[in-house]
């Protein structure tokens, strides 16, 4: 099946291919001036199940999409049209048209593959009432980049939402989560920004736990935190709900990813042995804090043989890696919890 047209009528049905071969699928309904209802798909279902989507166009479209593989275009025709979608695919490619309401929720199926390659781009017909626009992604590595035409975008209530899942170490003070799907300017207009746990703060431009927060495995389901991006107007808002999976972390002074990497700049050098002694020259107390901090404004981890301790040990640990890599061993991989090398 390469087609499905509809000429001055409506397009209302249940359609299945089992071809995941398919990359010329095409679904098109064209309005007739004569019937200003006409030129519509709609389906609640299970419209469309493929390999691949070369177009689906029409005026006005209510449409639950299913796709394999790749959608290359979804397209609205005409002006004052309106799309209520829910689509599913590895990745879609380029999603336009003039509409006065959008309504779209959007899940991916490859975790490698942002569901927009190139752009969503609106030209939003309608008064400042009528014109509405609500996204929804769901998928932790999705990306958007959009596009409004700048004389309708300050009038349109846009709401934007996207989820995404993110592990973290527990016992951590002032972990940063990185980079959120939001932006912090729109049409030159900077964004206030508000986090719905008050244990986070917008760090650099980054979702980070405040200086002296940390959070513990023990919280069941993790942290659901809300970053919302409003202007100053109100009718634009762009949300993203980050769920944090908190990791068991018994030991968060020991560097897990490189053990003797004291000051964790990738590489094993003495200096990884003089902060461990100048610690050790500063601090008496041997057992470290349950949580680890930065101190002075830098990352440091002591605990090289994994017991909760900063001695002599770890020192001794990082001097027999040395010796090893000088009589021409393999390198070092990171022990599991309790073991010593």
């Amino acid at each position: 099946m390469d087609l499905v047209q509809s000429n001055g009528g409506n397009i209302i049905a249940t359609l299945a291919t089992a071809d995941a071969s398919h990359r010329n699928l095409r679904v098109e309904a064209f309005a007739d001036p004569a019937f200003p209802d006409s030129g519509r798909i709609i389906s609640r279902r299970s419209f469309l199940i493929a390999g691949g989507i070369e177009a689906i166009r029409a005026h006005d479209m209510a449409l639950r999409l299913v796709a394999g593989e790749q959608v290359d275009l979804i397209e609205l025709l005409g002006e004052g049209g309106r799309l209520a979608a829910d689509l599913t695919a590895s990745s879609f490619a380029t999603i336009r048209g003039l509409a006065s309401e959008l309504e779209l929720s959007f899940v991916t199926t490859a975790s490698n593959l942002d569901p927009l390659r190139e752009l969503l781009s609106w030209e939003i017909v309608g008064d400042e009432l009528d014109s509405k626009i609500d996204f929804r992604i769901e998928n932790p590595h999705a990306a958007a980049q959009f596009n409004f035409r700048e004389d309708h975008a300050q009038t349109t209530n846009i709401d934007f939402h996207r989820f995404a899942y993110l592990p973290v170490d527990e016992r951590e003070a002032g972990l940063s989560l990185g980079a959120i799907g939001i932006p912090l300017l729109f049409q030159g207009e900077a964004l206030i920004v508000e986090l719905s746990d008050a244990r986070f703060e917008m760090r650099d431009n980054l979702v980070a736990l405040k200086p002296h927060e940390h959070l513990m495995s023990n919280e069941q389901g993790g942290v659901l935190v809300e970053v919302i991006a409003t202007n100053a107007a109100g009718d634009l808002r762009w949300r993203e709900s980050v769920v944090v999976e908190i990791k068991e972390n018994p030991f968060p002074w020991h560097n897990s990813a490189s053990q003797y990497d004291t000051n964790n700049d990738g590489r094993v050098t003495p200096l990884d042995i003089l902060l461990i002694i100048n610690r050790l020259n500063e601090d008496l107390n041997r057992r470290l804090p349950a949580v680890r901090s930065p101190i002075n404004g830098r990352d440091l981890w002591f605990d090289i043989s994994q017991d909760g301790l900063v001695s002599p040990l770890d020192i001794l640990l990082i001097i027999n890696h040395f010796n090893r890599r000088l009589a021409g061993e393999p390198n070092d991989t990171a022990l599991p919890h309790g073991k010593l090398s």
